[in-house]
Order: C-alpha cells, then structure tokens, then sequence
C-alpha cells in the first residue's frame, strides 16, 4: 500500500490532494474530523508527485528572507475593526491593501450554520467579516490551492493566511516563487478536532434550545486579555462563555484534542516560511517606546522576507504601528509544541467515545476559578466603577502606598468586593 508520509505526521493540508495529476487522492476525515489523504490504487502510479509537496517531508526553499526578521505591534486605525478582529487588526489591513490593489485574500471562513471552516477566496472587503477573528478548529482547503495557482497563473495578487503547515503546503504545491503572491501564517496553538466542536455546537443548541447562527472564539466583550466566547441564535439570544468556564476551550487549552501531528509540531518555531507571522501580541510592553496597551487588542506583526515587509508598510496605512525588540515579540508560547502527549491525547478521545461531550465537562472541562480584578471584570464589565476602583487600589499599593493609610486601602477594598 502506498503512503504519503506517517499517518500521524500528516497535517492535512490536501497539497497532496491538488497536485495528483492522476486525480487518485482525496481528502477523507477520520472519526474525529481530520482530513487525511485516501489513494485509490487502481488509479494511482506512484510518481511521487504527492511526496515532494508534503510539508511533513519536505521544506519549502523562499527567496528574499530578512536577514534579521523586523517585529511591529500594531492595531487597525478603525475602532470598530479592531473591536471585531481578535487581536489587533493587523490582518484586517494586510487584506484591505491587497483588494485595493485589485487583489484576492484567501482565508478560513465558517460555513452558514458554524458547523465547519473552510478556506475560501474573497474579492470585496464587504466579505472581510467572513474571514474577520481566530477559527480553532481545522479548515478545510478544499480546492483552494488550484484556484489560487489558476490566479496567479493570470498575474492576480493573492493573500493568502493559514496556519505554518497550510502555508508550506502551498509554497511546495507552487513549486516556485510568484511576485504577485504574499503568504501570512499565525503563531498556531494547534488544531481542534472539528468534531468535538461539531458536538460543542450541538450542545450548546441543546442547552439554549435554539439553533447557533454566528460563532466568535475571540469576542472583547469584556477584555482582549480576558476574552470570551459569543455565539449568536437564530431567535435573537446570544451566549458569552469565558475562556476559564467555556467547555471547548477549556479542552482546547488543556491540548485534549489537537491533531495528532500538532503534538510535535515541526513547524513551532521561529524559522518561519511564511512572508508574514501574525499572532497576538501577549507579553506587550511600551517600555522603550510604543503605545499605550488599552486592552482592545494588538497584533504582533512579524515580517520575514522583502515581499512581507513591503506589504506591511504599504498596510501602515490603515494601522498604528511601532518596532518592538525580538525578545518581546517571540515570546508567544505558541511558537512551542504543545504541553500534552499523543498518550494523553489517547486517553482523553477513548473517554470521549465512550461518555459523550456534556459528560466530560465535570471530568474534564471544568471551570476554573474566577476570582479578584477578573470576577470584577466578568460581572461589572471594562468601564465599571468598581473595577476602576480595584485598579487605582492596586496602583496605590505599587506606587504611593506610603501616602495612602494602609487600612484606609483595605476598607475601601472590602466596599467594593461587598
């Protein structure tokens, strides 16, 4: 039986798929969701075109890198944009430079009913919502890589965003470099079986007894720190569950049920093959220079070739912008693997298989604790009194607790916690 690459290292980003001149592979999901190539042999002729365009074998060769990568924070100039990007904005800019330069953006979007996510190809910014926020669940590529090579092929720009994997699976499917194309991958925690958040959705469903009509993994109702889940239903309610109390991403940050390859990612470092390395920007400072942090969200912006470079700056535009030191910029832990093994990842799905998802909350997926400024911020929200009050206490204690009588502090402390 021929074999593409280890079952476990395949990162499903169908390169394999679309560049089959016999046409004898598809992209078929396993029981948790992921899509994995399927040959049929009776086609099949084993050229090996498939294995010179899988990024778990191979590596693709950019031209133009940096000598040294330039890092920016930055955040779109548009409050309303930034307020409904995850971070900052950042690819919201990238996208609208390159459609009005008469270019395409091709990115993950949700299917109608937040079932599913696919990549799919925009050429209006009045669609930029449909690619807009963070999907942490796998997309599906579909035929996307060929539409895009047929594009580039006529002279048409092209943006296209994905995760490292994805980005590399398309640069080995190209087989060269095209000017008009500039790749952005995002700083990846790893990808979600889509299954589980096929079931996440159903039991939310279940439990608000209406069907889901919008999804937002990253909504700032509260805080760009301290985000939440929103999903929208179809009779006008809406759900907010917190990143410590919302089952899905309670798993998803415990690294239960991630692909398999995700475990020894080989693509989570700082060597990227992208032109652009998007993520959020934890770990801001405006020490040295820079803007204020106001909690509405900054991207961290990480150009790695001429091309990439050359874009952000024509996107500064729309962005307020400044350089941060390398030290500062990469130091996103998800430019590691992740915590949990394939051992522990075994041990979770066979559970799963056999209770269900609501059965595995109290197991499983339990809350954290919710306690000081946090339990202030969920319950009284961003520009509340008491949360204000909280905040000049703790600035107090840091700064001028010599002039303020400490039990003065205390007593106004216990008042807003009353």
């Amino acid at each position: 039986m021929f074999e593409i690459c280890s079952y476990h290292d395949c990162t499903g980003c169908s390169a394999c798929a679309s560049i089959c001149p016999f046409k004898a592979i598809h992209m078929q999901a396993d029981e948790w969701g992921f899509k994995h190539p399927a040959i049929d042999m009776s086609l099949c002729v084993e050229c090996g075109a498939c294995k010179k365009v899988c990024p778990a074998l191979q590596k693709p060769t950019r031209k133009q890198r940096l000598n040294e990568e330039a890092f920016y924070a930055a955040y779109h100039k548009d409050e309303e944009i930034r307020m409904q990007s995850s971070s900052g904005g950042a690819f919201t800019a990238l996208a609208e430079t390159t459609l009005q330069s008469g270019g395409a953006v091709c990115a993950a979007a949700f299917d109608e009913h937040c079932q599913n996510v696919r990549h799919i190809l925009i050429e209006d910014a009045k669609d930029l919502h449909k690619l807009r926020t963070s999907k942490y669940t796998q997309s599906d590529m579909g035929s996307c890589f060929a539409e895009v090579k047929k594009r580039l092929n006529q002279g048409d720009k092209i943006l296209f965003v994905g995760t490292p994997c994805q980005v590399s699976g398309l640069h080995l499917f190209l087989k060269k470099e095209y000017p008009t194309l500039t790749t952005a991958d995002i700083v990846c925690h790893g990808v979600p079986s889509p299954r589980i958040f096929q079931d996440y959705i159903s039991w939310l469903q279940n439990k608000h007894k209406n069907r889901v009509s919008c999804y937002n993994f990253r909504d700032k109702r509260w805080s760009w720190f301290h985000f939440n889940m929103k999903a929208g239903f179809e009779d006008g309610s809406t759900y907010y569950g917190t990143w410590e109390a919302d089952p899905f991403y309670r798993g998803f940050l415990n690294d239960y049920f991630l692909r398999e390859c995700c475990y020894s990612c080989q693509y989570s470092k700082h060597l990227r093959y992208a032109d652009i390395t998007l993520s959020d920007f934890w770990g801001y400072s405006s020490k040295g220079g820079g803007f204020r942090d106001d909690d509405k969200g900054i991207s961290m912006c990480m150009c790695n070739t001429e091309k990439g470079l050359s874009l952000f700056r024509q996107a500064c535009e729309h962005l307020v912008f400044c350089t941060r030191p390398r030290e500062m910029s990469l130091s996103n832990g998800a430019f590691s693997p992740r915590l949990q093994n394939l051992d522990d990842r075994t041990a979770f799905l066979q559970h799963y298989n056999t209770n269900g998802f609501a059965n595995c909350i109290p197991t499983h997926f339990k809350p954290l604790p919710i306690t000081g400024r946090t339990k202030l911020l969920y319950q009284y929200g961003r520009n509340s009194l008491r949360l204000k009050c909280f905040d000049f206490i703790q600035w107090a204690k840091s700064t001028v607790r010599a002039s303020l009588p400490y039990r003065g502090l205390r007593f106004i402390k216990r008042k807003i916690f009353k």
